[in-house]
């Protein structure tokens, strides 16, 4: 499997689609206790709302930061993903809900309507919820079920070396590029991918799901050579050529196009050597022509040939010379392209077609 890689550094793009959340998102303080009552001059405040103690239970939970006691009476809606923003720990050391005030509720039958106004950042928020009658005591957590409610997913991108969210070691692996991870209102800080000694990922990336109004974010991590990895390509490049150098064929076997010398054909040639006029340029560059988006260019390049000739066995040899003026534009005026990208496990790939 290569590794593609792309033009930026760590990416956060925000995509089309609406958070299906009401809660806004979050400052950057550590959640605490908050409001966690009615407020007694609200019309709400008995307790005998319908539905108030699901919904009450529901809040405290993300306000304690206890994703699986919120999940345990509001599921999320896709199980089908990755669960990894849902998990206790990663939810546990995200900046959450702070306090809530139930506000409103209606009953209808078997089903019923609960207002409240979530503390996210020093502000309050209005969220809604629905629910349905179970066989529970009316008054109690048990005796409703929400079924509607906030709900919010993060799209993501290729996060599969991404090793930590919220300072907590995940496994992200089987996560497919494009997926969409049910979460919780908080802050995530995906830890960008530890550079290696030719790659770089960039910054780590926060995404703060339920700001009210905004879009969903995308959260991938786009690697980009170092300078040590640039450098490292380049020089295998100009090794590359340099070897060539040395050949007294015709076409040399490592670079049979980039420094060939035709055969006259019509008479004998021997002690055939190549050295520079000008020596040509190396350049790492971005190529939009190439599969992972870049390269190393070479250009220019004066090649000088060197040799002896004859038409018979038996006649003297003679010295001659020919010159090739930039070998390196002769089949293109932009130069000859060696297309660079990384192997997961071997390292640099170059791609050297092109001599």
């Amino acid at each position: 499997m290569w590794l593609v890689i792309g033009a930026a550094a760590a990416a956060v793009v925000v995509a089309g689609a609406a958070l299906a959340i009401w809660l806004p998102s979050l400052d950057g303080s550590r959640a605490g206790a908050g409001n966690r009552t009615p407020d007694s001059g609200s019309p709400a405040s008995d307790a005998t709302v319908a539905g108030a103690a699901t919904v009450e239970a529901y809040l405290g939970a993300l306000v304690d930061g206890d994703a699986e006691s919120a999940l345990e009476l509001f599921p999320a809606d896709d199980t089908r993903t990755s669960q990894v923003l849902l998990d206790n720990e990663v939810y546990a050391h995200a900046t959450h809900p702070t306090g809530y005030t139930i506000t409103d509720g209606t009953r209808d039958g078997s089903n019923a309507r609960v207002s409240a106004s979530v503390e996210v950042g020093g502000h309050a928020y209005p969220v809604t919820f629905e629910l349905t009658r179970t066989s529970g005591d009316i008054d109690t957590v048990s005796g409703w079920e929400i079924t509607s409610g906030p709900s919010a997913t993060v799209e993501v991108g290729d996060i599969r070396a991404v090793s930590e969210i919220n300072g907590v070691s995940v496994d992200l692996k089987g996560v497919a590029p494009g997926s969409k991870l049910p979460a919780l209102p908080g802050t995530y800080v995906f830890a960008a991918p530890a550079a290696t000694t030719v790659l770089t990922f960039g910054d780590d990336v926060t995404v703060r799901v339920g700001l009210d109004g905004q879009a969903a974010q995308s959260v991938s991590f786009e690697a980009t050579f170092s300078e040590a990895g640039r450098q490292q390509a380049t020089d295998a490049v100009r090794a590359r050529v340099e070897s060539c150098m040395i050949s007294d064929q015709f076409k040399p076997r490592d670079c049979p196009v980039a420094l060939a010398w035709a055969d006259p054909g019509i008479y004998a040639v021997s002690k055939l050597t190549r050295s520079w006029s000008t020596t040509p340029d190396y350049a790492f560059v971005e190529s939009a022509s190439t599969p992972s988006g870049y390269a190393v260019r070479v250009t220019g390049g004066d090649l000088r040939i060197d040799y002896v000739w004859r038409y018979a066995e038996g006649d003297p040899w003679t010295s001659a010379d020919d010159q090739i003026t930039n070998i390196f534009n002769r089949y293109s005026t932009s130069g000859t392209l060696v297309p660079v990208s990384v192997d997961p496990t071997t390292g640099l790939v170059l791609d050297f077609s092109a001599f």
